[in-house]
């Protein structure tokens, strides 16, 4: 996926002399941030489920609603989470990475549900989801090689979030449930999503900091 300009030719070429800032430089802060950015987003998808499903749920079906809320996803996120890229130009660039790897993390999600309807098919869906999005994100980012670890984050972070989620469901219910389960999704989701994209940028700060010391020199 080079054609996105992410890899760490792209960046380098096109970011001479940038500055790397200090919420790209620890994976602490990232994995922060994406939990906050992801978090609210998510929040935001889900309040959308309390206020709105029976009626999206009425226009487009159960696969209609998972698809404009995984599209809402795919671009409230893909904005939100771009202060963790590093380089310059890269809004764009990200979102539309961003977008592309959502967009098979909930292709394969929504398969696996509505093939057994239960937590077998979310499990299934999360691990599966996940596997795809890390591989996205990978190919993104120039980092292949990372694809694993990618993969093991981004999964812990959705199941666990999800599955606490819908535990909170079960016993809240009604509004007060959808929105914990948005939050606790979206938190643990985006720590996950936080720490994979810090832990993908490794070699393009390695990079970009090792530029930025010739041309101190």
């Amino acid at each position: 996926m080079r054609f996105l300009g992410l890899t760490p030719d792209a960046v380098a070429a096109r970011s001479p002399g940038a500055a790397i800032s200090p919420l790209q430089s620890s994976a602490g802060r990232s994995t922060a941030f994406g939990a906050a950015a992801f978090g609210a987003v998510s929040l935001l998808v889900f309040g959308h489920w309390a206020a709105g499903g029976p009626t999206l749920y009425r226009i487009g079906g159960e696969l209609g609603a998972y698809l404009f809320w995984a599209a809402l996803f795919m671009g409230g996120a893909g904005w939100a989470l771009g202060p963790l890229v590093v380089g310059r130009s890269h809004g764009l660039r990200f979102l539309g990475a961003f977008a592309l790897g959502f967009a098979a993390y909930a292709a394969v999600w929504i398969a696996s549900w509505f093939a057994l309807k239960n937590r077998s098919g979310a499990m299934l869906g999360a691990v599966a989801g996940t596997a795809a999005f890390a591989g996205v994100l990978c190919l993104a980012f120039g980092a292949p090689r990372r694809w694993f670890d990618a993969a093991l984050y981004l999964f812990i972070g959705n199941a666990a979030g999800y599955f606490a989620g819908d535990l909170a469901y079960s016993r809240l219910g009604g509004t007060a449930g959808k929105l914990a389960w948005g939050l606790l999704y979206g938190v643990s989701f985006g720590a996950g999503i936080g720490t994979t994209l810090f832990a993908l940028q490794s070699e393009i700060r390695r990079r970009l900091a090792g530029a930025e010391s010739d041309g101190s020199r």
